[in-house]
């Protein structure tokens, strides 16, 4: 096995079924119509059944972690459950308990959230027993890759590959201040390496923040105490700015569960504004292009 390969539980592949002493419904058993990709990716699997266990309406198993060891080099989850069925992924906590990834479909990614007490919440379309694995992600190979995390330390920034924009930020830490770009290729046109602009800098006192709707946002730079500072680095299209489908300001988000955000239907950031103190809430501007 690739030797960049981190298991989420220090082997390839391991099987959790939690049944427990709960009340469950006695059916047939659907499983997810592929796997994780053995020497690309590691996966735990997790059964568990469908509908709800007696008595507990919000969720759907028991607990289960994804921890990850130190030294991982995990880069995204993959989550694979039977085509047409969505589930929540909520922790298990005092109180009152938090949805951590919502509206998770068969080969929905996500940042590699460690939550110690996941489970299993408000499944959709599902009335059979179901396997739910997740595929821990470390050499991307394809449309879609997170950068390593950077802050106001070291370097201050992180830039896509060439032909690479961000379509999405993943944040941790006090104020966010720790930040990771997801970039893709897929639904962008063709980037202009020779158009390449970087915007002024901009923190929660302005209230604009920064938008170019003739580019795409493909590194971003901070400065100052919990990366309060920002500037994009954004590039244009060869052939002039390509006909836009749609455009949208998304809700915003911060290092509170999920931890993340990226523009719904494949599209791509094109602004960024923020609030809160040291830019602690993130906003993006996004547009999905008539890509042909």
């Amino acid at each position: 096995m690739n030797n960049k390969i981190r298991s989420l539980s220090g082997i390839a592949l391991f099987c959790l079924s939690h049944i427990g002493n709960a009340v469950y419904a006695d059916v047939d058993v659907d499983y997810p119509p592929s796997s994780c990709e053995e020497g690309k990716r590691v996966a735990f699997t997790y059964s568990h059944y469908a509908p709800w266990p007696a008595g507990q309406k919000s969720r759907s198993s028991l607990n289960f972690s994804t921890q990850l060891p130190p030294d991982n080099e995990i880069k995204l989850f993959q989550w694979l459950l039977p085509v047409g069925i969505t589930v929540n992924l909520a922790e298990d906590r005092s109180g009152s308990d938090q949805d951590i990834f919502q509206n998770v479909s068969n080969e929905t990614t996500t940042p590699p959230t460690q939550v110690n007490k996941l489970y299993v919440a408000k499944p959709q379309n599902a009335t059979n027993r179901f396997r739910i694995d997740v595929c821990g992600i470390t050499e991307v190979e394809g449309q879609c890759y997170s950068t390593d995390w950077f802050s106001e330390e070291g370097s201050g920034r992180a830039d896509c590959d060439p032909g690479y924009a961000v379509r999405g930020i993943t944040c941790e830490g006090r104020y966010c201040d720790n930040k990771q770009l997801y970039c893709c290729t897929d639904n962008l046109p063709t980037l202009d390496p020779n158009n390449r602009i970087d915007s002024p800098w901009f923190s929660e006192e302005d209230s604009d923040g920064f938008v170019d709707e003739n580019r795409a946002l493909t590194g971003l730079g901070c400065s100052g105490r919990y990366c309060d500072n920002l500037q994009m680095t954004m590039h244009g299209f060869e052939g002039g700015t390509p006909p836009i489908q749609s455009s949208w300001w998304q809700n915003g988000f911060s290092e509170e569960p999920p931890g993340y955000d990226r523009c719904r239907d494949n599209g791509y950031v094109a602004g960024i504004k923020c609030s809160g103190d040291y830019c602690d809430n993130l906003r993006f501007f996004c547009i999905n292009y008539n890509v042909n």
